[in-house]
């Protein structure tokens, strides 16, 4: 079984800020502070049990799986802006331009993703789908 980064009240960085820009894209109007505080506690509670999970309020190997979705060249949203910024966080590391967080999964985003990809020894499709997501989710959380 897959094993994604545990994020819940009290949590706060990147996956925080990735958690909130999943919610928003699927309709919650989160602040994108990064910090796990009530708003987006309610919201990961209002998600899971629209999900048919657990309202637990933690994001972990159940949530992670149902809240992530796949994003490539063309797509637009809150969804990118959370690639961008989870990218963004381990750049220095890894020779990837700093990308600008605007939504758009233009040119610039797709060669950040596909770097990422080969980074990683992931399959290099510039698309971000669950292997991808979990890769830069572990990423941050072990210290990136």
């Amino acid at each position: 079984m897959t094993t994604w980064q545990l994020e819940k009240t009290g949590s706060a960085g990147e996956n925080v800020r990735t958690v909130q820009y999943l919610l928003d894209a699927r309709g919650a109007a989160l602040a994108i502070d990064g910090d796990f505080g009530p708003l987006t506690l309610s919201a990961v509670k209002q998600f899971q049990g629209s999900h048919g999970l657990a309202a637990d309020g933690v994001v972990g190997d159940l949530t992670w799986p149902e809240l992530i979705m796949q994003v490539e060249a063309g797509n637009d949203g809150d969804a990118v802006k959370a690639v961008q910024s989870q990218i963004n966080t381990g750049t220095a590391e890894v020779n990837i331009p700093l990308l600008t967080v605007d939504g758009i999964f233009g040119p610039n985003t797709e060669s950040a993703v596909r770097t990422f990809q080969t980074e990683n020894q992931l399959s290099v499709d510039g698309i971000v789908g669950p292997v991808t997501w979990q890769t830069m989710v572990f990423w941050e959380g072990v210290g990136h």
